[in-house]
């Protein structure tokens, strides 16, 4: 009868002991999620703020005298802060570099460039950063619990001709449909 009684508190003894250290890692994890996915909202907002200042500076200049580039500024200026790497904020954004790299005077432009593209690597990196620790077991399943959502990576290089993501996105389409499972 003693040992039963041993052996009941051991038992009960290792759930406990088992179930305060899991709660212990799920808060660590629900924490390093918080502060990964804060990184990288501000990464983003960095870059928000390059677009803006390079949307500023189109206007300044008067490069806008194009009258679809002019457009495509100002949707720039509300996806800025409407979208969060929408497909339509990436849409719009390779037709703005489209216009951008047609201009003659491409060397005033390589500063705006060159800080578009460490903005947009810095969110790339702290997103991918991300986006591995939260897929992660066991942090898949807390990230769930807390709906932490994956963060989608910024595609464009800024200077250079990019692909069309609308092809891109077609393509994909068109190889998706084709896999059979």
């Amino acid at each position: 009868m003693k040992s039963l009684k041993y052996i009941s508190v051991i038992v009960i003894s290792f759930g406990l002991i088992t179930y305060l250290g899991w709660l212990w890692i799920q808060n660590n994890i629900h924490e390093n999620l918080i502060g990964r996915e804060k990184l990288a909202n501000y990464h983003w907002m960095k870059f928000q703020n390059e677009l803006s200042d390079r949307n500023k500076y189109l206007n300044r200049i008067n490069y806008a005298n194009s009258d679809s580039l002019k457009i495509y500024i100002s949707r720039s200026k509300i996806l800025i802060k409407d979208d969060k790497n929408s497909k339509s904020s990436i849409y719009n954004e390779f037709d703005v570099n489209r216009y951008m790299t047609k201009f003659d005077s491409l060397s005033e432009m390589k500063p705006i460039f060159m800080k578009l593209n460490l903005a947009k690597t810095s969110y790339n990196q702290s997103a991918r950063a991300y986006n591995l620790y939260r897929g992660q077991l066991p942090n898949l399943f807390i990230a769930h619990k807390y709906n932490f959502i994956n963060m989608k990576l910024f595609i464009l290089n800024y200077g250079f001709e990019n692909r069309d993501p609308k092809v891109e996105d077609i393509e994909f389409q068109k190889w998706a449909d084709s896999v059979n499972f």
